[in-house]
């Protein structure tokens, strides 16, 4: 199976928005710490936090 690239950049983005991370520390993270942040701003969102 290829890797997803579309799904990674999406959560990349995502994470770039949730957490503030700029594109260097999104190079430095590996594709199993994305997901591990990317279940983080998950369960957030769905304990209904929010971004002032």
């Amino acid at each position: 199976m290829a890797f997803d690239w579309e799904a990674f950049y999406q959560a990349a983005a995502d994470l770039a928005w949730w957490f503030g991370f700029s594109p260097g520390d999104l190079d430095g993270l590996s594709p199993d710490e994305i997901v591990a942040w990317q279940r983080q701003a998950n369960r957030q969102i769905k304990a209904k936090y929010s971004k002032l």
